[in-house]
């Protein structure tokens, strides 16, 4: 039998020693955990960071109960802790809480919230957002972690906003997508709230030098004024919140492949990832009108690109481009009848579609208005080159690499030359270009109708000034050719609301002539229950009942009927104090306005199309 080694006094066995430096390990563990985490102490609970039975950190809470009475920890939930109070200044500095969450990767993840969000039943968003965070919850954790945020009041307050763009506090300073603060005094620490913030993957990529080549590449390209509008749109939206501007926009539309999307990524590039699915500012069309608030209040101060017009109902675009005009979103309720606080935004819209918004407009059932128009005014890029050289596009495609740098850039420039200072003195610049673009003596409408296109102008020439935009890219060329496009499409007929109401009217009896528009020497033996109007050789007879419906309700029925009295389009009157006539020849006592046949229906002397081309022949 071996002898036994004795043990000496204050010497640990190798299993002592083993065992002491596990607990030292896991206590620093705790402690480290802790530290991150901070949990606010609260009298009526116990809780505390304790391992559990595989060996994971997690909050317990001392239970007593089970046999004897006795106490025992019991886990609730991963990791977590409330790291600063907020104090968010864009929304009346109400209060807030930024919570630090250990996620299903074991790395820290930030959530801010209202301390209002609290407040209803079950705090179930607040919960959500935890979840989603990857916090992980057990027993009535759910309830223990909202008693912890309840009684929360962390020492460390932090100064938030809850979007980018540009803050008055009380001096202007600009807050970038990827949460830089630009032109803040040392004494004010300010930071973009956690759940609008991209990632950093997503907000800067690549070098200063190599953005600016790539966007070298596109607004010197050859026949592509619409790559130079898409650099210029870049900066429009910091001109547009800074000057207090409501929100407005363009549409570049026409056929597939003219490089329309290439335009929006190269104007979403100066401020983030230009890949529609990385999470930049390039989104799809393809949202519901809830969702677009989101993003327009992500993109506020900078720009808010919606690709492809066609995802979307025709009528949703008509409201969208009032409400986002608006700066504002829904007011919504909270379930405890409270009002939610709405979201704000002041951005530059950028949208694209292979239809013009006034045929999808009216395409899809909706009513296109002067009001459309003017906020976001149709750019038909069709006629620019289809054909880029390879190289080129090469060049071109490296803001998928380099991007997230001519947007800050610009604001850092801005400010270094104290013109975020003279809001007053831009906005100014901008009117003036907008006059200039408009023509001398232009309407109201028409000035109206530029400004979406002085914003980029402006932006465009500064960011030359700065040494941002190449001085060969034709800035004023490419704005200049814009505004014709939009003046020579139909969407522009919208500023001239009696000129579109005539041009309506034409196209209803058109439509419905030899139909539900009769001519009144055949009518003997017909049925006359579905007509609409009638027509005899000189006059088009159209009830005074559906005239606002033949206008396609551009104009109440008081404005169209004198538009249709003034310009000379009506055959006769009902006499010196009434434009409507009381007697349709063979019809009968019938309200209606009788319009010029030669001016609004087929004659004798028209000439099909298919005469003309045979004529063209015989020759």
């Amino acid at each position: 039998m071996a002898p036994t080694r004795e043990r000496r006094p204050g010497i640990l066995t190798q299993e002592e020693t083993d065992s002491s430096r596990q607990e030292t390990n896991q206590g620093q563990r705790i402690k480290a955990v802790a530290e991150m985490y901070p949990l606010p102490a609260l009298e009526t609970l116990d809780l505390a960071y304790r391992l559990t039975s595989s060996s994971e950190i997690w909050v317990h809470k001392l239970a007593s109960g089970g046999r004897g009475n006795e106490e025992r920890w019991i886990p609730v939930a991963s990791p977590f802790g409330v790291t600063a109070l907020l104090c968010i200044a864009d929304s009346e500095d109400a209060y807030g809480l930024r919570v630090l969450v250990q996620d299903m990767d074991g790395q820290p993840r930030a959530v801010d919230f209202d301390r209002a969000e609290l407040a209803p039943p079950h705090a179930t968003e607040v919960r959500g957002r935890l979840l989603e965070a990857g916090l992980r919850i057990q027993a009535d954790g759910d309830s223990i972690v909202l008693q912890v945020l309840k009684a929360a009041r962390p020492s460390n307050r932090i100064i938030v906003v809850s979007r980018p763009g540009w803050h008055w506090l009380p001096d202007p300073v600009f807050v970038t997508p990827a949460g830089e603060v630009i032109g803040a005094p040392d004494n004010v620490h300010l930071q973009l709230a956690a759940g609008v913030k991209p990632p950093e993957r997503v907000a800067r990529s690549g070098t200063e030098e190599g953005s600016k080549a790539a966007i070298t590449a596109a607004v010197t390209a050859e026949n592509c004024p619409h790559w130079i509008l898409g650099a210029m749109a870049s900066f429009a939206g910091v001109l547009v919140d800074l000057t207090q501007s409501e929100t407005c926009g363009i549409n570049e539309s026409g056929d597939t492949s003219l490089g329309k999307t290439t335009s929006q990524q190269i104007g979403v590039s100066a401020w983030s990832s230009p890949n529609q699915s990385a999470g930049g500012l390039l989104k799809s069309m393809r949202a519901t009108e809830n969702a677009v608030e989101v993003l327009a209040r992500d993109s506020s101060g900078t720009l808010l690109a919606l690709d492809e017009t066609a995802h979307a109902d025709g009528k949703m675009i008509g409201r969208m481009i009032y409400s986002l005009a608006a700066d504002a979103g829904k007011s919504r309720m909270r379930p405890d009848s409270s009002l939610r606080r709405p979201y704000n935004w002041s951005t530059y819209l950028f949208l694209s579609g292979e239809k013009g918004l006034e045929q999808k407009v009216r395409d899809d059932g909706g009513q296109w208005t002067g009001g459309m128009a003017v906020r976001v005014p149709d750019v038909d890029v069709s006629g620019v080159n289809a054909a880029v050289a390879p190289h080129t596009i090469d060049a071109i495609k490296q803001i998928l690499v380099h991007y997230g740098h001519a947007g800050p850039a610009f604001v850092r420039a801005l400010v270094a030359s104290r013109l975020h200072r003279e809001p007053d003195l831009l906005k100014e610049r901008i009117t003036t270009t907008a006059r200039a673009l408009a023509g001398e003596g232009a309407h109201s409408a028409k000035l109206r109708a530029a400004i979406p296109f002085a914003f980029p102008a402006v932006g465009g020439a500064l960011a030359q000034e700065f040494g941002i935009l190449p001085r060969e890219a034709n800035v004023a060329g490419a704005v200049k050719w814009a505004w014709e496009r939009f003046c020579d499409s139909a969407d522009a007929l919208a500023l001239d609301p009696a000129k579109l109401a005539v041009v309506n009217i034409r196209q209803y009896i058109a439509e419905r002539w030899d139909v539900t528009i009769k001519d009144v020497k055949a009518l003997s033996g017909i049925n006359n229950r579905e007509a609409v109007g009638w027509y005899d050789q000189d006059t088009v007879y159209l009830p005074t009942n559906s005239i606002v419906a033949a206008a396609g309700g551009v104009l109440k029925e008081q404005r169209i009927v004198a538009a249709l009295d003034q310009g000379g389009h009506l055959s006769r009157r009902g006499g010196l104090k009434r434009i409507a006539i009381r007697w349709v020849p063979k019809i009968g006592r019938v309200d209606c306005y009788a319009l010029r046949r030669s001016q609004y229906g087929r004659t004798d002397n028209d000439v099909e199309p298919e005469q003309v081309r045979v004529v063209a022949g015989n020759d």
